[in-house]
């Protein structure tokens, strides 16, 4: 009988220690791994983020202790069509603007914030400048005007016809890098009504006094319908083609008037006036708009008038003064969605789709005098100019890295 005794309590002791076996049924303490360890705060990396438009960024959520047991947190942004933010802490730049995206611990309800502002791809566009070695082109202007005006890949440069220097209109071809004799017009003439040179890619337009047309591919000049109700006021005018038609803005008196030529009618038509009296203005067209800037009497105003439906858009104010000249181009665009303007020897860069500047101006720093800019191609942009001193063709290539 005692040896079933003994071996009850030997059995017993040896299983304690495998099993925990206590007295009086006492629970067994936890075993190493399974205590809870709770959440005691938690923080986000970045606490701040500058994002771009249609980038993904992901945040961390840094808690502490690193060993808490339950790590898990909620997600959420201030304003959805700003940032959007996902279950794992990616965030998704919707639009510009400002948003702040939140992290929330399941364990302890900490909280912690990250401000996240999104800006424009435009503040990611860099230019390279480099100034193209030409030969020297076979006229030289003087010190006089000048036209420039970019068709395909050739610029053409013209000098007035009342100057002491023959009047000439040459080719410059960008590919080639070579300087062709073409047939100059008298109309383009430093007095009177002044106007820029357009292009509608296969003709050259300059309607001031008179209205006349260059046939590239004919290498010859006609003259245009231009009755006195369509030349009334045309002198240092907004001047752009779109669709085909020769638009013009303002007068050498400031005026709201908005009128066009259109060259398969060879007639002219009004269209709405513009919300501001301009003069000198500059125009651009692309995506079915024509956008105008600045001008003498109202040199930060900013529109565009949306072709389709003939209505004038306002829009904020230019962050920059757009005095522009006759015979100047300031303003290029690429069908990519921007538009550059050159003011002051600095380009400024605007986002179409958008509707923001870039934060900062690029300065190019371009010595001379005329600058004209304008787009080609899918990232390139040309600055023609005349030297100073010394009156001769220059050319500078930017290479736009959007």
């Amino acid at each position: 009988m005692k040896k079933f005794i003994y071996a009850g309590l030997i059995a017993c002791t040896v299983g304690s220690l495998f099993i925990g076996c206590s007295r009086n049924d006492e629970p067994a303490p936890p075993k190493g791994g399974d205590e809870n360890i709770a959440v005691k705060s938690i923080e986000l990396d970045p606490s701040t983020l500058t994002t771009y438009t249609g980038q993904n960024t992901v945040i961390k959520a840094v808690i502490t202790p690193d060993n808490a047991t339950d790590k898990t947190v909620t997600w959420k942004s201030s304003d959805e069509s700003i940032a959007v933010v996902d279950g794992n802490g990616q965030v998704t730049a919707a639009a510009v603007g400002t948003a702040t995206i939140t992290a929330t611990t399941t364990d302890g309800n900490f909280k912690a914030t990250c401000d996240v502002t999104v800006k424009s791809t435009v503040n990611l566009i860099t230019l390279d400048i480099q100034k193209v070695s030409t030969p020297i082109a076979p006229k030289n202007p003087g010190n006089y005007d000048v036209w420039f005006v970019m068709a395909g890949s050739k610029i053409y440069y013209t000098n007035p016809s009342n100057t002491g220097i023959p009047q000439f209109m040459l080719a410059y071809d960008v590919t080639s890098n070579t300087f062709t004799d073409r047939v100059p017009n008298a109309e383009l003439v430093g007095a009177g009504y002044v106007s820029k040179m357009v292009t509608d890619g296969g003709s050259l337009f300059y309607i001031a006094n008179d209205a006349v047309k260059y046939s590239i591919s004919g290498n010859s000049w006609t003259t245009l319908n231009y009755p006195p109700t369509a030349k009334d006021n045309n002198g240092e005018t907004g001047v752009v083609v779109s669709s085909g038609n020769v638009y013009f803005l303002g007068g050498r008196t400031a005026s709201t008037k908005f009128k066009y030529y259109d060259p398969s009618a060879n007639s002219w038509f009004n269209a709405p006036d513009y919300p501001y009296a301009v003069e000198t203005n500059d125009m651009v067209s692309t995506g079915g708009r024509i956008y105008a800037l600045g001008g003498d009497a109202s040199r930060k105003k900013f529109s565009y008038f949306n072709v389709t439906n003939s209505a004038w858009k306002t829009l904020p104010d230019l962050p920059f003064t757009a005095t522009n000249h006759y015979n100047e181009h300031s303003v290029a665009y690429f069908l990519t969605g921007y538009i550059f303007a050159l003011a002051s020897n600095k380009i400024y860069i605007y986002d179409v789709n958008k509707e923001v500047w870039k934060d900062e101006p690029i300065n190019v720093n371009i010595p001379g005098v005329y600058p004209n800019l304008f787009a080609y191609g899918s990232n390139t942009l040309y600055i023609a100019s005349k030297t100073d001193p010394g009156n001769d063709f220059q050319l500078h290539k930017i290479t736009v890295n959007f």
